[in-house]
C-alpha cells in the first residue's frame, strides 16, 4: 500500500489508518483527489499486487477486495462511526465482491465504489477507468442495502506466475482493505478532517 500510495503521488502519512487484522481502514483528508483515489491508486495497487505475485506459487498470491465510499463519519475511541463507514465495511464484506474475486481466480484485486462515488467521478469520465468495465450489483448486507459499481482487475497472465504442481492450493482470498473519504469529526475538540469537495 505504501508503494502503491507513493506512485499514485497521494500523502498517506496524511491518512487516518485502522489497521484491522488482514486489512485496514483509511480515512482521506480533504487535499487527496477523489478522482486520483478512484483511479491511479486503484491501478497502482493492481500494479504492486502483480509484483509481489510475481515469483510466488499459487497458494501464496495475495489478491485483495477494496471498497471506497465518502460521507461523514465520527472518530471514537475504538475507531469509527456513522453511516459513512458502516456503509463501506458492507461494500467490502458483500456477496457480489467476495464472488466475484473468487469467480476470476487470476485477478488480483476486486474493487466496489458506491453509487455516489461511480456517479460524480467514473460515469462522467473523470478517471481512466471505463465505466462500462463497471457491472452495477445490489447489496444487502445486514443492516444496509442498496446498489453499487463493481470492477475487477484485468487478469494476470498466467506465465507472471510460476509453475505449480496440480495439488497447489489456491490463491490467498486477500487481505481486505477500504477507503472512505470526507469529513471526520471528534467530538472531543470537534477537530474536522477532510470536506468532501
Amino acid at each position: 500500500m505504501k508503494a502503491a500510495t507513493a506512485n499514485a503521488h497521494l500523502d498517506r502519512a496524511s491518512w487516518i489508518v485502522q489497521h484491522t487484522g488482514d486489512g485496514e481502514v483509511s480515512v482521506l483528508p480533504e487535499h487527496e483527489n477523489e478522482a486520483r483515489v478512484v483511479d491511479d491508486l486503484v491501478r497502482h495497487i493492481v500494479t504492486e499486487l502483480r509484483r509481489f505475485n510475481a515469483d510466488r506459487i499459487e497458494s501464496a498470491r495475495l489478491r485483495l477486495r477494496m471498497s471506497v465510499h465518502y460521507g461523514r463519519l465520527s472518530r471514537t475511541a475504538t475507531g469509527f462511526a456513522g453511516p459513512t463507514p458502516v456503509q463501506t465495511v458492507r461494500l467490502l464484506d458483500s456477496a457480489p465482491l467476495r464472488t466475484a474475486l473468487a469467480d476470476n481466480a487470476r485477478s488480483a484485486l476486486a474493487l466496489i465504489v458506491s453509487e455516489g462515488i461511480f456517479l460524480d467521478n467514473i460515469a462522467p469520465g473523470h478517471t481512466t477507468l471505463q465505466p462500462r468495465d463497471f457491472r452495477k450489483v445490489r447489496v444487502a448486507e445486514k443492516e444496509f442495502t442498496g446498489h453499487a459499481w463493481m470492477w475487477v482487475a484485468p487478469a494476470e497472465s498466467v506465465d507472471t506466475a510460476p509453475e505449480t504442481g496440480a495439488a497447489s492450493a489456491p490463491p490467498s482470498e486477500s487481505s481486505a482493505s477500504y477507503v472512505f473519504h470526507g469529513p471526520v469529526t471528534n467530538s472531543g475538540d470537534h477537530t474536522t478532517f477532510g470536506p468532501r469537495y
